[in-house]
């Protein structure tokens, strides 16, 4: 103790000219991870990567990013994603998936477990409190607005009689025929 007062005392500590300051530790409690009620909701991915191809890859962080939004936005039809995170240091290289809701992730867990992803087959499993794999607590909002879709509006029924054909003077040849409704492809 006697010590640490007499550092914080001196004020001619330099080291290559510059003048050092001494401040005492200021400890703060580690986080406890992720709350237990919340494991459900998180499921684990991993052989979609390994640290080769990070370790290769022109901009390992640019890497990193692309794939957690790939598995974001793979992951919407699962339900809402609140965080995408990649734990590139850890061995087993997983990608961790936080829903909403339980089912969400139950949905994911499912539909990912055995699929191929980059020539490999992928693990899915529910998020078993693992310490180094612990997901950030905060929603990424920024990529939910960026990355989901919209909604898609509700379909409008067909117009009929005299509302439809009251467009033009009220001759009904020109009256729009509805939009069929747009249908994109599964990957």
């Amino acid at each position: 103790e006697a010590a640490v007062k007499a550092a914080l005392a001196r004020t001619d500590w330099a080291i290559f000219g510059d003048i050092l300051t001494v401040q005492p530790a200021k400890f703060s409690d580690k986080p406890a991870g992720v709350p237990r009620d919340m494991w459900p909701r998180i499921v684990v991915l991993c052989g979609m990567f390994d640290q080769e191809e990070i370790a290769v890859a022109a901009d390992a962080r640019s890497y990193i990013l692309q794939l957690e939004e790939d598995v974001w936005a793979e992951c919407t039809k699962f339900g809402t994603v609140e965080r995408v995170q990649c734990f590139a240091a850890d061995p087993a290289c997983p990608i961790v998936i936080r829903f909403e809701r339980d089912e969400h992730a139950q949905l994911c867990l499912a539909a990912m477990h055995g699929r191929w992803y980059n020539q490999r087959q992928v693990e899915a499993e529910l998020y078993d409190g693992h310490k180094k794999r612990a997901i950030d607590l905060e929603v990424d909002s920024e990529r939910q607005r960026r990355i989901v879709p919209p909604p898609e509006p509700p379909p409008q029924p067909p117009q009929t009689g005299a509302a439809a054909g009251d467009m033009a003077g009220g001759s009904a040849a020109y009256a729009a025929e509805p939009a069929a409704p747009l249908t994109l492809p599964l990957q």
